[in-house]
């Protein structure tokens, strides 16, 4: 998230306008919630349960998102996914060649590209959960941060 929220602070136009993955987020006020309640929930004290805000975004509809509620601008625009993964293998090699490890590399593109989503249904339906924050109010919340820390 930090890199991301640096990179819409250059203000470049970012080649990420049709990346198709799918991320699963759990903001940190959602999560305070979850422990809470699942402190006082009797069913809670065997599970084992995977953890979501239920919204799951794309990195492009992420940048969106994040881009409006800081007010930064940010400009995506369509690159194909092949045209990220070269990249990612040039970097790799820059990288070989220095000894240096580049932001750009395969790793950073394979997860700015791929998805990572998980089922976070059986907290919400054994415990009656629902999530205090919304996906954007989360993001607003963690942009407002962001800058505070950077300030």
């Amino acid at each position: 998230m930090k890199r991301l929220l640096r990179l819409m602070d250059l203000g470049f136009p970012l080649p990420l306008g049709s990346v198709n993955n799918r991320r699963s987020l759990l903001f940190v006020g959602n999560l305070v919630d979850v422990i809470q309640v699942a402190l006082e929930h009797p069913k809670v004290a065997r599970g084992l349960y995977c953890l979501s805000d239920g919204n799951d975004l794309s990195t492009t509809d992420l940048l969106r998102r994040l881009s409006e509620s800081s007010g930064r601008v940010s400009i995506l625009f369509p690159f194909p996914k092949f045209g990220l993964q070269a990249l990612g293998k040039i970097s790799d090699f820059i990288g070989w060649l220095t000894g240096r490890s580049l932001a750009t590399n395969s790793t950073a593109i394979e997860k700015l590209c791929g998805s990572l989503t998980i089922n976070g249904t059986q907290f919400r339906t054994d415990c009656g959960w629902r999530p205090p924050f919304s996906v954007d109010q989360g993001l607003r919340e963690t942009t407002n941060e962001s800058r505070q820390c950077r300030a």
